[in-house]
């Protein structure tokens, strides 16, 4: 569950510039699309799918995945959106 908290204030952050961005105008600096913190959330399932031994454990990693697969989703789409906006800017934020 830790490894999903820490992925909130990343999409915080990105929904944050994506209003300065299109709603305020303001040059933005773009963020690049990283698999880094996604291969240690698959580290901590693959250390946590040994504990598979019943249904209740199954219904919970099924809710674990689609909650970061939702997030996953939202700062990938975010961040393209950003690089979109900030590539086709003349004032782009350096």
């Amino acid at each position: 569950m830790e490894a999903i908290r820490q992925a909130n204030p990343n999409v915080v952050e990105i929904n944050l510039r994506i209003g300065q961005l299109i709603c305020d105008q303001v040059p933005v600096e773009s963020e690049a699309i990283s698999e880094a913190y996604w291969e240690r959330l698959t580290g901590a399932i693959e250390r946590w799918q040994p504990k598979l031994t019943s249904s209740y454990y199954l219904h919970a990693l099924i809710e674990v995945s689609v909650v970061a697969n939702d997030i996953r989703w939202i700062s990938r789409e975010g961040k393209k959106l950003l690089l979109e906006h900030t590539g086709e800017c003349s004032w782009q934020a350096k």
